[in-house]
């Protein structure tokens, strides 16, 4: 699969590489979260619903944008907490 963009080529293979990066980071900081005195600020403890995984895993349009990084990033995007809220 080759998509262009004028000029901007997309192949299935950026996809690939981007869920690599993804799935990469959730099993480190699941299994951060597993050890009780590790200080990662991007432990996961609990893991996320289906639906959390799948909209944080499976997003094509960071392949455009770049990774978000670490699911509790988004996690915290998605219900504005922390550094994301509006108070």
């Amino acid at each position: 699969m080759i998509t262009d963009y004028g000029g901007w080529d997309m192949t299935v293979v950026l996809l690939l590489m981007i869920e690599t990066i993804h799935l990469s980071y959730l099993g480190w900081d699941y299994s951060d979260g597993a050890v009780e005195d590790c200080k990662s600020p991007t432990k996961l403890v609990v893991f996320p619903s289906f639906i959390e995984y799948l909209a944080g895993v499976l997003c094509p349009a960071q392949c455009l944008a770049g990774p978000s990084g670490h699911m509790k990033d988004f996690l915290n995007y998605i219900y504005r907490r922390n550094e994301y809220s509006h108070d």
